[in-house]
């Protein structure tokens, strides 16, 4: 998180915002006027995050005149007498902030905050699925710097981390399938491992999402089930699905948008209520990857040389063809998270385009290029070119940071073995698609699987 300056949340109690202006007879200047004290809003909201050992500097404007006595208080305990205070801890959890200004009249007025500590904040997480035989692992960058490997015992084969509240879920091929892990500290609070592999049919994890605080639903080759989030545990299986998939395509990608939420169940589309997880509908067209959400609010899923847009409202679908010959890629050997995204700023789509290269064995399929598709114009560019014929994308490959829209795109080296040592992170504009940054992120067998922003 960037340092903040001169800020704190406008919270005077009503009663105190509500005093008139006070005009005293005595003959002390010190004490002629009372102004009740003004707290600027300066873009500091009630749940403010800043990361353990960052800096978050309050200097509240007052109008009191000549204020005698300040005083800032930390989780109940005084720890500074000064008008503007500077808090950073090594604490991780929720900080309660007080400010206090007294006149010599003894008029006081009062603002507090609290302040969620997490452990890392302000950059991105990177699942990585882990090579063959070793764990999952969570790497964390910021600032030009990673810290690696910063969560242990985590199952193989990772997909993806979901941020809800203070805690983010790791989702693992195998066992432990669910990870709850506190971001305070970034220690894991509760694992679903192999007490529910009977519940999943010995299958494996696919997917995450959460509906609320108390309840998310996991995606398995077999199916997907409700999670209870405190504490942790598997529920029961979502109604009307096809589970006949043992190789990972029973249930795959998920999405939660207002009233409903959106299955990838053997590529058809199927639909629930996220106040009761009851079946509403299965949609006719088929899809092989998804889902984005656009800013009207239409979301989409894609199959090849098509998309399905869907009201999120009304449940109306339609296909829409894909111009140029553009052929949505999606890894049709194993599992990985959806590399459709959507724009912050724009009605348009990032679409990772299929590349075939012929071989003495048969085809192979790649993702390369990416275009950048407006659903309003129904127009495609070409956004970003690979960095080279020999690179493709890896895991997602293109995730979206919601805070400035940039597209972040995981490029790894064709080929096998030590190949895969060489994949960057590259980061480009997300509206022009000029490359901004290069994220080294070689030397090591992370396969990275998808990146968390918070």
């Amino acid at each position: 998180m960037e340092k903040i300056n001169a800020l704190i949340t406008k919270m005077c109690f009503i009663a105190l915002c509500a005093l008139p202006i006070i005009i005293s007879s005595c003959n002390d200047d010190d004490d002629k006027y009372y102004y009740p004290t003004n707290f600027e809003n300066l873009s500091l909201p009630n749940d403010t995050i800043i990361a353990k050992g960052e800096d978050l500097t309050l200097k509240p404007t007052l109008n009191l005149i000549n204020p005698k006595i300040y005083s800032w208080k930390i989780d109940g305990k005084e720890v500074s007498n000064e008008v503007n205070y500077t808090f950073s801890t090594s604490v991780g959890g929720k900080h309660e902030i007080i400010f206090e200004a007294q006149d010599s009249k003894g008029n006081t007025d009062k603002a507090q905050i609290t302040v969620d500590v997490f452990a890392y904040y302000g950059g991105f997480y990177v699942i990585n699925e882990g090579s063959m035989g070793h764990s999952a692992s969570v790497n964390y960058y910021k600032d030009g710097k990673w810290n690696f490997n910063i969560v242990e015992s985590l199952g193989q084969t990772g997909t993806v981390g979901v941020i809800q509240d203070s805690y983010m879920y790791i989702v693992a091929k195998d066992a432990p399938y669910l990870t709850q892990i506190e971001l305070a500290n970034f220690n894991i609070t509760k694992q679903l491992s192999t007490e529910i592999e009977e519940q999943l049919d010995y299958g494996q994890a696919n997917s995450f999402c959460t509906i609320n605080e108390t309840t998310g639903i996991l995606t398995a080759s077999r199916g997907a089930y409700k999670i209870n989030l405190n504490p942790l545990s598997i529920g029961n299986m979502l109604p009307q699905l096809n589970s006949e998939s043992a190789n990972g395509n029973g249930c795959k990608d998920i999405f939660k948008s207002g009233d409903y939420v959106f299955v990838n169940n053997m590529d058809t589309i199927k639909i629930y209520k996220a106040s009761d997880l009851s079946f509403v509908k299965k949609l006719t067209a088929l899809m092989k990857t998804g889902f984005a959400q656009t800013k009207d609010g239409n979301i989409w899923a894609a199959n090849s040389q098509s998309l399905i847009k869907i009201n999120p409202k009304t449940l109306d679908e339609t296909t829409v063809e894909l111009p140029d010959n553009i052929n949505v890629f999606y890894n049709q050997w194993a599992y990985t998270p959806t590399g459709l995204c959507a724009s912050t700023t724009e009605n348009a789509l990032y679409i990772v385009n299929t590349t075939v290269v012929p071989g003495a064995y048969g085809d192979s399929y790649y993702g390369k290029n990416i275009y950048k598709y407006n659903t309003e114009s129904k127009i495609a560019q070409e956004f970003f070119k690979a960095p080279s014929k020999i690179q493709s994308i890896y895991g997602a490959g293109i995730q979206v940071n919601p805070q400035n829209g940039d597209v972040y795109l995981i490029y790894t080296e064709d080929g096998y073995g030590t190949h895969y040592l060489n994949t960057n992170i590259y980061v480009a504009d997300g509206q022009s698609g000029t490359q901004k940054q290069i994220i080294d992120y070689t030397g090591k067998y992370w396969f990275p699987s998808s990146i968390v922003f918070k």
